[in-house]
């Protein structure tokens, strides 16, 4: 019963809300039209009407736009990002790649953890990874962490070369 009640008056709300604003061309008795914030604009008559010059706006196709050579529409680039920390240490070591942090004032790095582009674990210090990132981004930080407990080494690196060795 409570069921049908409730349906019953969704029904006359949902009917009583018709769309409404049919008509804006105005009635024969309008004094004046609606501009864009609905309030009326009057409308002046006689000799003193000053003429409205409307601009019109050219509008452009596909083939009148000229494209530089070489100009790429992906705003993504390509990276590969090689590892060889072998000769520092070749204990289980995992490296993570963020295109957010912060810099310290003891000059170390705080990533935003939730900006990781990619990881990977090293195999006796070595890695190799492939991700994209979006060409406005200038800088990145490369974190390795040890199994063993101790501090992260990390190194910031620009976007201005497509293949980083580290």
């Amino acid at each position: 019963m409570n069921a049908k009640i409730i349906t019953l008056v969704l029904i006359g709300a949902l009917t009583g809300c018709g769309g409404g604003g049919g008509d804006e061309g105005g009635s024969a008795g309008d004094s004046g039209s609606t501009g864009d914030g609905g309030t009326p604009t009057p409308v002046s008559s006689g000799s003193d009407v000053a003429a409205v010059s409307e601009t019109e706006v050219e509008l452009r196709t596909m083939s009148e736009l000229s494209i530089p050579d070489g100009f790429s529409f992906n705003p993504v680039m390509g990276h590969k990002f090689d590892v060889d920390l072998s000769s520092l240490s070749t204990d289980r070591a995992y490296i993570s790649i963020y295109s957010e942090f912060t810099q310290n004032s003891d000059g170390t790095y705080t990533p935003n953890y939730n900006s990781r582009v990619t990881s990977s674990s090293l195999s006796a210090g070595v890695a190799s990874l492939d991700f994209c990132i979006s060409e406005a981004q200038e800088q990145v930080l490369a974190e390795v962490w040890y199994y063993d407990g101790s501090e992260p080494v990390q190194q910031t690196f620009t976007q201005a070369d497509t293949y980083w060795v580290w």
